[in-house]
Formats: C-alpha cells, structure tokens, sequence
C-alpha cells in the first residue's frame, strides 16, 4: 500500500465504511493490505481526506479537509468550518464596502485640509500686511 492510501484509510474502518457507504470488512482489508480499493474509492477518499490539488489541478496543492471535517489552506495551522468559509464571502464586501467609505472619507479629509491651510495662507497674509 502506498503512503498516500495509508494515510487515507488510516482511522476507525467504521467511519470510513459510513462516509463511502461500504462495508467495514472492505475498509478493513484494504487497511490490512488484503484487497486494494477500487480507484473511485481511492477518488472519494482523497475528496474526503486527501489534498485536493491531485483532483482540481495544481493551483489546489496543500489544500484539503481533515479528519475533523474542517478545510485546510496550505499557509494555515487551523482549519476552516462551513460557516467561517460563508462568511468570508461576506467579509470581503463587507470588507470592499468600508474601503469605498474610507476613500471617500480621505477625499473629503484632504479637501478639508486644503482649505485650512488656504484660510491659514489667507489670515497670514491679511494679518502680515
């Protein structure tokens, strides 16, 4: 067995069994090296388990789910639940919406400040003469 199909099969053959809807003497002899999966269970257990950039391409290298079913990125420790990964989607307009506001904002902070400093230019020039 190769290291990646022991890294898939590696945990309670119950588990397994339920999430590929086989039987758990299946799991078990393919974690005892008696009888290899077939290659769609290979597939399922790389989905459910593995990385996923030997599934959607390259640019998914690194990126997989756990055991604990949270998705991992690469450059993370921790993983992500469902609801963080919604949210993120949220947070990033929420996140474009502020950074309109903020443009706005120093577009009128830096018409302020020039007519500040024209009234200050103006009381320096009328004070002085």
């Amino acid at each position: 067995m190769t290291t990646d199909l022991h890294n898939l099969l590696f945990g309670d053959p119950r588990l397994i069994a339920a999430d590929l809807e086989v039987s758990v003497r299946s799991v078990k002899n393919w974690q005892q090296d008696k009888t290899t999966p077939p290659p769609a269970m290979i597939k399922l257990l790389r989905i459910r388990y593995g990385d996923l950039g030997g599934l959607l391409g390259q640019e998914w290298n690194g990126f997989h789910f756990g055991r604990d079913g949270l998705f991992y990125h690469p450059d993370f420790k921790y993983g992500f639940a469902p609801g963080e990964l919604r949210a993120l989607f949220f947070n990033r307009q929420e996140v474009r919406w502020y950074r309109s506001e903020f443009i706005k904002m120093r577009a009128e902070l830096e018409r302020l400040q020039a007519n500040t400093w024209a009234t200050q230019k103006l009381r320096e020039t009328c004070c002085t003469a």
